[in-house]
């Protein structure tokens, strides 16, 4: 992330806790994330997405954030906007379980916009084995490979 997203994000966060009157700890962030994959789950991506935009505020240093999010803009069907979070995801300082899922649902996008190179590129940053879909994976890969859409 540039200098100006953190200390934008640095303050949006103090103006929050401030506003709460709490600070946003780890187990706070894995409770909205918790509701947002609940409602996800339950094929509410809309709300989701509502859910992870504000995890994306108060932990805009994590992956999982904008993974979810993306995730999200990809079931309501805004596939550039899902490819540009999932981007951002890729991006972040702090790598987290959700990178290698990151690298492969943006791969797979990219594939469906003719982007090999790019779909190349997302898989470099990660190791993609670790991608719990793995059947995404097998899908991208296979593409990759020439197998088609």
């Amino acid at each position: 992330m540039t200098p100006a997203i953190t200390q934008a994000s640095a303050g949006l966060q103090r103006a929050i806790s401030a506003a709460l009157d709490i600070p946003f700890h780890r187990e706070d962030q894995d409770a909205i994330y918790a509701v947002g994959r609940f409602l996800y789950e339950q094929q509410q991506a809309a709300r989701a997405a509502e859910v992870f935009r504000l995890l994306a505020l108060v932990a805009p240093e994590r992956c999982r954030s904008w993974t979810a999010l993306a995730a999200c803009h990809e079931a309501l069907g805004d596939v550039d906007r899902a490819r540009d979070l999932y981007r951002l995801a890729l991006e972040v300082a702090e790598q987290d379980d959700h990178r290698a899922t990151a690298a492969v649902y943006k791969a797979r996008l990219d594939l469906d916009n003719d982007e090999g190179d790019a779909a190349r590129l997302a898989l470099e940053t990660c190791d993609p084995t670790e991608c719990p879909d793995q059947d995404a994976l097998r899908e991208v890969m296979r593409r990759l490979r020439g197998g088609g859409s």
